[in-house]
């Protein structure tokens, strides 16, 4: 932390900037490399998994009132020498963001075939394979939810106390696993079996499952820029909730709105038919990469 609040601003900045840059680059890439390999199956397989990932694309603007809050809030205090305040903040929001996640992993699981066939709503005749598909993939994605939420706040915590560089090494990492168990479990390579979309899904939940648990082994170590204890209170605090929430909501809505927009976009394309709905899922998810870098900078 010394060396990057020295020297000038634009060293700084390209300093914080580039690994969180390089973190949300990883983090698009899980949903590119899943296309692309269920892309090898069908275009109703390749429609389900960009249909399915819509979904968990508006979870990450519910999550949002949570992290921006977190990042600034532990940011505010660590930066004024008040790392147990920070603790106190980290704990809180470890905790709402795990509750958060099962709350809507359990609605996703348990509603995933009438979200699909909302989605398909603009459909004169919708497919059912692509339907069904879909829904097998939010119902094993919608498993991880509570850890996927964990995983994206520890990330935020870490971000906060000036410490860029562990979320996108654990990134990294569950980046390789996840291209490694779609290709064994999509294809079914050696002695795995083959489970196509299955195979995809529980690769991504268990990458996401993985990165999470290695996010919060470092939060509580000693190499933490803010350990946590289990000996601390993680009983909720309503004022410290109120105050994340105050400042990450703002934020939370607008990612809401333009994730909502291209949710209904989406809908209204897969009245075009499966090769539409493909095609469209591929493009929006190459442009979305291209993004990365301007939030990136804007969370340094």
């Amino acid at each position: 932390m010394p060396d990057i609040i020295k020297g000038n601003l634009r060293r700084t900045v390209l300093l914080l900037a580039l690994p969180v840059v390089a973190r949300m680059f990883l983090q698009m890439l899980v949903g590119v490399v899943d296309l692309a390999m269920v892309g090898q199956i069908s275009p109703a397989a390749i429609s389900a998994v960009g249909m399915g990932n819509q979904i968990f694309i508006l979870s990450t603007a519910i999550l949002n009132a949570f992290t921006v809050g977190t990042t600034a809030l532990v940011a505010r205090m660590t930066g004024a020498g008040k790392t147990e305040q920070a603790k106190v903040y980290a704990r809180q929001s470890l905790v709402v963001t795990f509750a958060a996640g099962i709350i809507l992993g359990a609605l996703v699981f348990f509603s995933a075939g009438h979200i699909m066939r909302f989605m398909m709503i603009a459909a004169e005749d919708p497919d059912p394979e692509i339907i069904r598909l879909g829904t097998l993939y939010l119902r094993i994605v919608a498993l991880a939810e509570p850890l996927t939420f964990t995983m994206m706040n520890c990330y935020a915590i870490l971000q906060g106390a000036g410490n860029m560089k562990a979320p996108l090494y654990i990134m990294g990492f569950a980046n390789i696993l996840n291209a490694v168990f779609d290709y064994l479990l999509i294809f079914g390579i050696g002695l795995f079996p083959k489970w196509g979309v299955a195979g995809a899904a529980i690769a991504t939940a268990g990458s996401k499952n993985l990165a999470a648990i290695i996010a919060l082994l470092f939060l509580f170590s000693e190499s933490s820029p803010i350990r946590l204890r289990l000996t601390d209170s993680f009983r909720l605090q309503g004022k410290r909730i109120q105050e994340i929430m105050d400042i990450g909501l703002p934020s939370a809505g607008e990612q809401l709105v333009r994730s909502s927009g291209q949710f209904v976009f989406s809908m209204l394309v897969a009245g075009l038919g499966p090769i539409a709905i493909a095609a469209n899922q591929i493009i929006s998810k190459s442009t979305s990469m291209s993004f990365m870098p301007g939030i990136g900078f804007g969370h340094a």
